[in-house]
C-alpha cells in the first residue's frame, strides 16, 4: 500500500493508471478484488482496517467481515444526514447479516444537506451516534484542484468537529 500520513492505504483508483479512466466491478470480481486487497496486501501491524463502500451496499462488508474473521469487530457506518432510507437498508443488510454496527457518523451535514436525521436513526434503533462533521467548502475546492489531501487548517469546520470524534 502507499502511505498518507502514516497510514497505510489501498484504494482501487490506485490500479488505474488515469485518474479520470472509469473503470467497473460487478459481483464476483468486486469481492475477489476486495478479499485480494485484504488478505494479500501487505499492511504490517494494524489495529483497524477502514474500508470505504458505496451507500447501501451490503456484498462488501459481508465480504470484509468473512475474510478478515474473527478480528472483524463491525462497522463504523458513515451516512449523509438526508440518506436516512440508505442508513436504514446498510443497518436492515447489517442486521441480517449478523455483522455489528459499532456506531454511526454524520458526515456533510449543515444547510445543504441538513442534518439531525442520523442522531434521531440512531436513537430510534438503539446505536451509537459518533456525531456530525459539517459540510466544508474547501475540500471540495481541493479535489478539484486534484488536492485529495485533507485541509491541514485547525480552523476548518470539518476538522474541528472529527478531532473528537476519531479519538
Amino acid at each position: 500500500p502507499v502511505k498518507w500520513r502514516g497510514v497505510p492505504v489501498m484504494s482501487f483508483a490506485l490500479w488505474v493508471p488515469d485518474a479520470f479512466q472509469g473503470a467497473s466491478m460487478v459481483g464476483s470480481m468486486h469481492e475477489r478484488w476486495l478479499t485480494d486487497a485484504i488478505v494479500h496486501t501487505d499492511w504490517g501491524p494494524i489495529d483497524i482496517l477502514i474500508a470505504d463502500f458505496s451507500a447501501g451496499s451490503g456484498d462488501e462488508y459481508l465480504t470484509v467481515r468473512n475474510t478478515a474473521g474473527p478480528q472483524f469487530q463491525g462497522l463504523v457506518v458513515v451516512s449523509l444526514p438526508h440518506l436516512s432510507t440508505t442508513l436504514q437498508r446498510v443497518y436492515n443488510t447489517a442486521s441480517y447479516g449478523r455483522v455489528g454496527i459499532l456506531g454511526v457518523l454524520e458526515n456533510m451535514a449543515g444547510p445543504v444537506f441538513g442534518e439531525g436525521k442520523t442522531r434521531a436513526f440512531c436513537e430510534k434503533h438503539g446505536l451509537r451516534f459518533f456525531g456530525s462533521i459539517p459540510l466544508d467548502q474547501r475540500i471540495r475546492e481541493r479535489h478539484e484542484r486534484h488536492e485529495v489531501d485533507l485541509p491541514d487548517d485547525n480552523a476548518a469546520p470539518g476538522r474541528a468537529a472529527a478531532d473528537p470524534i476519531m479519538r
